[in-house]
């Protein structure tokens, strides 16, 4: 970009600061979201500024110096990840302060183009990485890794001091998952930052310099703290901590004051966002565009390029409102200019419905959709149109609208006058329209030469005061002045934050006191109601063991009985048994007696054939044997 060094006002502080350290102030902007980072950096370094910008791990073809500066096809890159190798950029060469890639790879390139140290190889390392990305869980790493623990104490304490009503607070373990914790990162993110003066954190990125103690850091927020702070979530926590604690807050978007003042921040100052001043005009782009117009036979050109994003609720951070637009211009050509045309660009997620929406209002053949443009062909297709029509509901712009003024042709869009005077003594002499019946009235009154020739000078005339690179250059200077040579003012603002933190740790360590006390009395207490709960259970045991022995006795003499009973009955059956034995064996004997009795009269002689028997008969047989050997005798002496 050209210098703007020698028209501004805070050049003898540059002067200042180089005598007295020997090098220029340095600078380092993290985050790219829609190129304000390449492009404030540019025009920084234009002014005598010593930038770098770490674009990590984000590849979007509007995050790409390619798109502000180089001149190409745009329908030929893929909007998400561009092979920039495989495209003809017409000569453009990267800067080497602008840095985008895996974050691991970033970083070294920074530390060693910071240290002095050779980075080509680095440098095409960085550009394989780009379209070709490793995968970061296999990443071994040799650098040192710093236990982070102490930072995450101290930001989850800060969140708490910041927002002590909040009901969602940061607890240490949702730090300890964000990326500027990681263990790969933290060490190295930590020495990178501390080369620079001062840190630049873009949408979140603030929470980087601010989670390895780099001070001080600035947030530019690009209407990022218009709902998210808010949330409770990790993101939300993290967004609000990052802007609570900035030394300065850069806003983009006027009505998100409301936002800076509801999260209490201590400097936030307005930013225009940044406009490339220097961009290419591509001459066959112009020529495309007049032979456009001659093709449907126009002789009235509205360029739309919002992003289509429109429905019934209006979401404030999408909205764009495009419907009522098409709406008045559908109007403005069936009444008014038949043969005028509307040129959109076909992103954003309603691009269909917008589509719909246009063929049920009968105009499809008097809309060219086009695809998203480079900076070189967004100029050149605002130069070749008669109006730029921008976002008819939120009330505030971004870079479309200056961009216009800038290249001189009229702007329609709706401005909230009473969110834009803190920012501007002067509104923007633009085309104020918030309905589809204004939009009508509004490209009516554009047919007026006079009318449009008059917007167009005194928006040039606006641009060069209240929105140009040089006031945008000032106002970064100027915040850079204020917090490297800080006036009492901000000492007492440091001063009372710190005395702040200092009370909610105090505040914090008696309330952990607090609830060690208290759980030690629950402890105790519990333990209590616990021996207590042990002596009425055992009581309760004892008493059901007492009970059922009572129950076991009683049953086991129950059966005592019951068995005395069975046996006094089998006793009884057997004395009766043995009764009737004995009186059978009585009346047996007196039979016995009856027969002795009977045979009385006959014992003796009974006695004295007892005694012959016994002679007779009598062991061994006496007369029997003596007969016998007396026979034999006999017998004998005959043979003899």
């Amino acid at each position: 970009m050209t210098s703007t060094h020698s028209t501004l006002s805070v050049n003898s502080w540059i002067d200042a600061f180089e005598e007295r350290n020997g090098r220029r102030p340095r600078v380092l902007h993290i985050g790219n979201i829609a190129n304000n980072a390449y492009l404030n950096a540019s025009i920084l370094n234009a002014a005598g500024i010593d930038c770098d910008v770490l674009c990590h791990d984000y590849y979007h073809v509007m995050a790409c110096p390619e798109w502000e500066s180089a001149v190409f096809e745009p329908e030929s890159v893929d909007q998400l990840r561009p092979r920039w190798s495989e495209v003809d950029v017409n000569g453009f060469e990267r800067p080497r302060w602008f840095v985008q890639g895996p974050l691991n790879t970033c970083l070294d390139y920074l530390i060693a183009r910071r240290s002095g140290n050779d980075t080509d190889e680095l440098w095409q390392q960085l550009a394989r990485e780009r379209e070709d990305p490793p995968d970061v869980n296999k990443l071994v790493l040799n650098h040192p890794r710093p236990d982070s623990g102490a930072h995450q104490d101290r930001l989850s304490l800060a969140f708490k001091a910041d927002f002590p009503l909040r009901t969602d607070q940061l607890p240490r373990e949702e730090l300890a998952g964000s990326l500027s914790f990681s263990d790969l990162y933290f060490g190295r993110l930590r020495e990178l930052l501390s080369f620079y003066d001062v840190v630049v954190g873009y949408a979140t990125d603030g929470i980087i310099p601010l989670s390895v103690g780099k001070r001080p850091y600035f947030a530019y927020e690009h209407g990022t703290i218009r709902t998210l702070p808010f949330e409770a979530t990790p993101a939300g926590r993290l967004c609000a901590l990052a802007y609570s604690r900035a030394d300065v807050t850069f806003i983009t978007n006027c009505d998100t004051v409301t936002a800076a003042e509801k999260l209490k921040l201590a400097d936030y100052r307005f930013m225009p966002h940044p406009i490339n001043e220097n961009v290419p005009i591509d001459a066959e782009a112009v020529a495309s565009h007049q032979e456009l117009r001659d093709r449907l036979g126009a002789d009235f050109v509205a360029f739309h390029p919002s992003r289509q994003h429109w429905d019934a609720e209006r979401n404030p951070n999408w909205e764009k409102a495009n419907d009522i637009f098409l709406e008045g211009f559908a109007r403005f050509v069936k009444t008014t200019r038949p043969r005028a045309v509307a040129v959109l660009i076909e992103w954003g997620q309603k691009v269909e419905q917008s589509k719909a929406l246009i063929n049920s209002l009968g105009i499809a053949d008097r809309i060219a959709w086009v695809p998203p443009q480079n900076a070189a062909g967004m100029a050149a297709y605002i130069k070749s149109s008669d109006v730029l029509a921008d976002q008819f509901f939120l009330g505030a712009w971004g870079s479309t609208m200056p961009r216009a003024l800038y290249f001189g042709t009229p702007a329609m869009l709706y401005v909230n006058e009473s969110t834009h005077r803190w920012c501007f003594p002067e509104m923007p002499p633009v085309v104020n329209t918030r309905t589809s019946e204004e939009v009508y009235a509004g490209l009516c009154r554009l047919l007026d030469e006079s009318y449009r020739t008059d917007l167009t000078t005194r928006g040039r005339a606006w641009y060069d005061t209240y929105h140009s690179n040089r006031v945008i250059a000032e106002g970064f200077i100027g915040a850079m002045r204020d917090v490297l040579a800080p006036d009492e003012t901000r000492r007492s603002s440091d001063l009372t934050r710190g005395l702040r933190d200092t009370q909610i740790t105090a505040l914090t360590i008696g309330h952990d006191i607090r609830c060690s006390q208290a759980a030690a009395m629950t402890a105790y207490e519990d333990g209590q109601a616990a021996l207590m709960k042990a002596y009425d259970e055992g009581q309760s045991a004892a008493l059901a063991a007492y009970r059922d022995g009572q129950r076991t006795t009683l049953a086991a003499y129950r059966d005592y009985e019951e068995s005395l009973r069975q046996s006094s009955h089998e006793l009884q059956a057997a004395v009766a048994a043995v009764n009737r034995e004995l009186l059978d064996a009585k009346r047996q004997l007196s039979s016995v007696l009856e027969v002795v009795s009977e045979l009385k009269p006959a014992l003796p002689m009974l006695q004295r054939a007892a005694l012959v028997s016994h002679l007779l008969l009598g062991p061994p047989y006496r007369a029997g044997r003596f007969l016998y050997r007396l026979l034999s005798r006999v017998h004998a002496s005959g043979h003899g």
